[in-house]
């Protein structure tokens, strides 16, 4: 059994000079809704209803309606769609989970004396990591979820587009977050909030 990374393991190569980790951590994979899946759950199964109704309607009339007193057969150009829409609406409805959940296994936290940090790590064994020098801080904020946990929002909360946000749909948000870090479904995050705006505070006295 592969044993379980650490933030501090894949940040060895990474650390500043005179850098040390104050805090580490994970998301908690078991939070699978956000405050956004109350309206997006709904708003994707009607979606995915579509997607799948509309097409197999099509499908059952006579074969492509080939037969249809006003004669119209249904292209190959036009099948593309109707079999790509109703994969869409799988991935909306279920499949976006899944996709968060993996991506929550391979997501890591980390503060240090100097940077905030989140890292992902990539079955290719790269990884992509997004920080945010203490002293540059614009704004910290703390959000409640599902089981008790907290996400700390460390730069300017979007507007809009974070309604995407920890959702399997995050790419839709990706141009709303540049430049900020965000520590998403942790538990007991009062401690890693209160440390991040105490360096905040020292960095700027």
């Amino acid at each position: 059994m592969t044993p379980k990374l650490t933030a501090e393991q894949l940040l060895q190569d990474e650390l500043l000079p005179n850098e040390q980790i104050l805090w580490q951590g994970q998301p908690d994979p078991s939070v699978w809704f956000t405050s956004s899946d109350y309206f997006l759950v709904p708003l994707t199964i009607f979606w995915s209803f579509g997607a799948i109704g509309i097409p197999g309607f099509a499908l059952s009339k006579n074969f492509l309606f080939l037969d249809h007193p006003e004669g119209w057969p249904i292209s190959g150009f036009m099948l593309i769609p109707m079999l790509l829409f109703p994969l869409i609406g799988i991935y909306l409805t279920i499949g976006r989970f899944f996709l968060k959940a993996n991506r929550k296994k391979h997501t890591y936290y980390a503060v240090t004396n100097k940077r905030v940090i989140a890292i992902v790590t990539k079955s290719s064994g790269k990884k992509n990591i997004t920080q945010n020098f203490i002293n540059t801080i614009p704004a910290i904020n703390k959000v409640s979820g599902f089981k008790k946990t907290h996400s700390i929002f460390i730069g300017i909360l979007p507007a809009f587009s974070g309604v995407y946000l920890n959702t399997g749909l995050d790419s839709f948000a990706m141009a709303g977050i540049q430049g900020s870090v965000i520590f998403f479904d942790l538990q007991d995050a009062e401690p890693v909030y209160q440390l991040i705006n105490r360096l905040r505070a020292e960095a700027h006295s």
